[in-house]
């Protein structure tokens, strides 16, 4: 019997309440993108209640995410695929990405209090700046088109990041110039006179090209130094240089601008991912992790003499490859047997995730996904260096599983394939059990399609991949046994609710988030608040009166601890710093009217220990 999950109205509810939960506000849409509020972007809210009563008018609404230094997020918008576009893309720092119909969205954090304004504006020919009074499409969102925006898979490890200072302020218009058809914040550098204005933006990209050519910071600070002095009109002061320079070298190179050694020591492994046979269970999961760690290091990776690096925690690997997180722990064991890769946290300290280091692969191997039937000739080099872009990493007990995944890999990168041909990449010797156990049910899912003998993906495979994703499954009674009091043990039925993959990846998420609070505790970042005997009336009155020291007294220690765990900081921004001492902080850090630390006591503290 073919199954056909349902489309959960309640997906669109539950995901506007998870925005809210994280304080961003939402609103309504139609499925044209329009606000179906009378006010618009101003009836953005995250109150639950009425968000509830929101959805419930309006079942099944889009979800739109508001913008702006009210709310403290900013989104980077790309349509297209200008050089002009593809410059200032590149140049930005890695943060959470969504997918949607004709492009990209990039969320970044805005780090001025909130409040501040911050103009939605074009910053280039195809990307825009949506801020104040704007808002964007959010996920699990459907476009007018069709397809469903989604999250980038392997960006949700790294969060939202913060939006680089010196593209906050919109640059003022030259003042003398011609009718252009859009202003833009990249600078065309024509090696001419750097008029006031756009100065600050000037450098900072002429700064990220200095640092993806290989200069190091002080190269390209004494190079800028030069061209400020040369060109700019009037020229910046020395300190407001090298700030500029400071911030850009924080953000690592990405996207298109991958270093193409890494490109070029990646390309033998994914051709060795595809020739890699990956049998039994443990070698699905053993696929999809390595495939994970791939992904990532095309963006985000770092050639070092004995492979490419990739900083990961576990857990954040374990949500994206659709495992568990002692799965990976076993996993990765049997991939560094493998000779895949090995473990490097040399360069970890505190909190920080631990790295995997990808090795070279020995070349020869035809008995995986690549090699096609007997006797066919090698499969093109461009195609065995592509990786599953639309497939995830599926779980092992949803309806798909991994071991079916493997056959939506193979038609989604190969294209159409007879039975035979597909019995030959996956390993098959009995091409009937293939088509029984793997075929039929993708068939009956709806995301393949038999063609008279050739089987390929349906036209319209990433929605329908989503609605596999958010179809409900398992559940039901189950007998648990505990202790009661008498120290007795005991079985009693409880009811299990079913639970969509979408549905348990977000279990994991705040499972995971947790732990990683647990550990903070249990490393001495984070003291848990014992509750204590009630104060007398003398003590609430020295307690009041020594709230300046004892606030003093805790952003110092937060202080020593980060400079202690990450001596780089040292020589970062007060901002920075500001902004990074609050995992450091006590759980009973004192914050009275005034709230989290200021930039103005950082400061004050750190001419303090510099005097």
């Amino acid at each position: 019997m073919a199954f056909y999950p349902d489309k959960h109205r309640s997906q669109h509810l539950k995901a506007a309440l998870g925005y809210a939960e994280r304080k961003i506000a939402v609103l309504p849409l139609r499925k044209d993108k329009t606000p179906l509020t009378h006010n618009g972007v101003k009836d953005a809210t995250t109150d639950r209640s009425r968000i509830t009563a929101l959805w419930t008018r309006h079942p099944g609404a889009n979800i739109g995410v508001a913008t702006g230094g009210i709310t403290g997020l900013v989104v980077v918008d790309r349509d297209g695929d200008s050089p002009e576009a593809a410059r200032l893309w590149d140049s930005l720092p890695p943060t959470l990405e969504v997918m949607t119909s004709r492009g990209r969205h990039r969320y970044y954090r805005v780090r001025e209090p909130l409040g501040t304004k911050v103009k939605s504006r074009k910053l280039a020919a195809d990307v825009d700046l949506k801020a104040d009074g704007g808002y964007v499409v959010a996920p699990p969102s459907i476009h007018p088109d069709g397809p469903r925006y989604k999250f980038v898979e392997e960006t949700q490890a790294i969060g939202v990041a913060d939006f680089p200072d010196e593209m906050l302020v919109e640059p003022e218009p030259r003042e003398q110039g011609s009718r252009r058809r859009g202003s833009s914040t990249v600078p065309l550098d024509d090696g001419g006179p750097i008029p006031e204005g756009s100065r600050n933006s000037t450098i900072f990209f002429r700064a990220l090209d200095l640092k993806e050519a290989g200069k190091s910071r002080g190269e390209a600070l004494d190079e800028i130094l030069g061209v400020n002095d040369a060109r700019c009109a009037p020229p910046l002061g020395p300190d407001e240089v090298e700030r500029v320079v400071t911030s850009a070298y924080r953000y690592p190179m990405r996207g298109k601008r991958t270093p193409p050694e890494v490109l070029e020591a990646l390309t033998p492994l994914k051709r060795a991912w595809w020739f890699s046979p990956w049998r039994g269970v443990g070698g699905k999961s053993e696929r999809d992790i390595v495939r994970v760690l791939l992904k990532l290091a095309e963006r985000y990776g770092h050639l070092i003499p004995t492979g490419v690096r990739i900083s990961i925690s576990i857990r954040d690997l374990a949500i994206a490859a659709g495992c568990g997180k002692s799965t990976v722990t076993r996993v990765a064991g049997r991939l560094r047997l493998a000779g895949w890769l090995r473990g490097d946290n040399a360069q970890r300290c505190g909190t920080d995730s631990g790295a995997f280091v990808l090795l070279p692969r020995p070349t020869g191997d035809t008995q995986g996904m690549g090699g096609g039937r007997k006797g066919e000739d090698a499969v093109s080099v461009p195609t065995l260096s592509r990786l599953p872009e639309l497939t995830p990493c599926f779980r092992w007990r949803g309806f798909v599983g991994k071991g079916r995944a493997g056959v939506l890999n193979a038609l989604e990168v190969f294209g159409e394939q007879s039975l035979e041909e597909l019995a030959g990449r996956l390993g098959w010797s009995r091409v009937r059990d293939l088509r029984a156990r793997y075929l039929g049910p993708l068939i009956d899912l709806g995301l393949i399609e038999d063609r008279g003998g050739v089987y390929a993906l349906v036209g319209h495979y990433a929605e329908r991949v989503e609605e596999v994703r958010a179809a409900r499954y398992g559940g039901g009674e189950r007998k648990v046994t505990s202790k009661n009091p008498d120290g007795r043990v005991v079985s009693r039925v409880i009811y299990i609710e079913p639970k969509s993959e979408v549905d348990r990846e977000e279990d994991d998420r705040r499972s995971y988030a947790g732990q990683r609070i647990r550990y903070r505790e249990n490393i001495g970042l984070v003291r848990p608040v014992i509750a204590g005997e009630v104060p007398t009336e003398e003590e609430m009155q020295e307690h009041r009166e020594s709230f300046d020291a004892r606030r003093r007294r805790d952003i110092e220690e937060a202080i020593a601890r980060l400079f202690s765990q990450r001596p780089e900081y040292r020589c970062r921004r007060v901002g920075q710093i500001t902004c990074d001492i609050v995992p450091y902080l006590e759980a009973d850090f004192p914050r009275g009217g005034v709230g989290l630390p200021k930039d103005a006591e950082v400061e004050a503290i750190l001419d303090g220990v510099a005097a």
